[in-house]
């Protein structure tokens, strides 16, 4: 590489670029952001008739500007992020991969960001090319941005992070704040590639509602990226025992699932309906007790306090969409409230679990031969 192309892959804007509002002219989305003029706010986004959609360009001194799309539609970021890293930039490219890929939070937002480099032919010559891509959960819809260009990738990376910290989207903001809500990050080896949120809100009848996401985008070759991207809605009485639950998940550009759980007024007995696969789903989901929320779930452990060994089912179509898990934990006795190394076996599947004095997990280790899939939660806030 010669020093004028490395040096162009490692410039950077001035830091800080200075402090401009990005406000849509409706006032549906509001945020604060370094730019070196103000930026350009439109409605739309990537589909013109979606109603939440909203487009803007950030300027940061340089010929392009950073254009980002937000929707309060619901979003795969998983597979989205995947096609957007594994399709080529440009047609006639070479050699296009990877080369970054990182997790992160700003406060309770998670982000995912990347950047590929690749080369494609340009006046008989070869000339490198590089794009930086960023992408964050707004709830259930999405902001997704792009700068194409050399270099500038931590300026990128700073702007867009700065902007989540304090964007607004009135289409996904919650009517009421999460009883409890956390965030955890996703390392698959030594690569932070994924991140969940978990939000349980309290009722007013003494029920609960649990929203749970998960996304993870992970390499499968330097020029090959599979995303996922499943998100889990359960309702609960106030026993913790589940009235119905909905879940969709998506791997690359196939729907995995998308399914619906309600109880029959008598029994242990659930209707399961939807698609798994493409095929119709029309089922009796039978339990030999009455499947539990994860509230209730974490309430028993942090009631445990003299450790011990808890089971109960639950419906976690991740690992089996069709029947429910009977999930087992057992942990030492805790002293006051410091955290508890506990095993966890969730069906076929064992994970080691650091867990705090809520019954929450701070930390999870599955170990699946040479591979080490670990979260680690960066966000936490409210009790229950």
């Amino acid at each position: 590489m010669s020093p004028g192309v490395q040096a162009a892959l490692t410039r950077e804007a001035p830091d800080p670029l200075p402090q401009n509002t990005l406000q849509s002219s409706d006032g549906q989305i509001r945020g604060s952001v370094e730019s070196a003029a103000p930026p350009l706010v439109s409605r739309g986004g990537d589909d013109p008739s979606d109603p939440t959609g909203y487009a803007f360009e950030i300027p940061i001194g340089v010929d392009e500007p950073i254009r980002c799309h937000v929707t309060g539609k619901p979003f795969a970021i998983g597979p989205a992020a995947a096609r957007m890293l594994s399709d080529k930039l440009v047609d006639a490219s070479t050699g296009q991969r990877v080369a970054g890929l990182e997790a992160g939070a700003v406060g309770s937002r998670p982000y995912l960001y990347a950047h590929v480099v690749g080369t494609a032919p340009q006046l008989g010559h070869k000339a490198l090319y590089q794009a930086k891509f960023f992408f964050a959960p707004l709830r259930f819809g999405a902001m997704h941005c792009m700068h194409v260009g050399l270099g500038y990738s931590a300026t990128v990376r700073r702007v867009l992070v700065g902007l989540l910290g304090s964007l607004e989207f009135a289409p996904q903001a919650d009517a009421l704040p999460p009883t409890y809500h956390e965030v955890t990050l996703t390392r698959v080896g030594s690569l932070t590639c994924g991140f969940n949120e978990t939000r349980f809100y309290q009722r007013a009848d003494g029920g609960w509602g649990t929203v749970m996401r998960s996304v993870l985008v992970a390499p499968r070759s330097a020029s090959d990226v599979v995303g996922l991207d499943q998100v889990r809605v359960t309702s609960a009485d106030g026993n913790g025992v589940v009235d119905h639950a909905a879940s969709d998940s998506f791997e690359g550009k196939t729907q995995r699932y998308s399914l619906a759980l309600e109880r029959a007024p008598q029994g242990f007995t659930y209707t399961l309906s939807g698609e798994v696969h493409g095929r119709a789903i029309e089922n009796t989901l039978a339990s030999h007790a009455p499947l539990r929320d994860d509230v209730s779930l974490a309430r028993q452990i942090a009631a445990g306090t003299n450790g011990g060994s808890w089971s109960m089912p639950q419906w976690m179509p991740e690992l089996q969409p069709l029947s429910s898990v009977d999930v087992q934990v057992t942990c030492p006795a805790r002293e006051g409230s410091e955290d508890v190394a506990c095993d966890i076996a969730a069906g076929k599947v064992h994970y080691e679990a650091l867990i705090d004095a809520n019954g929450m997990a701070r930390r999870t280790t599955l170990k699946d031969g040479p591979v080490e899939l670990e979260t680690e939660r960066v966000y936490a806030h409210g009790r229950f």
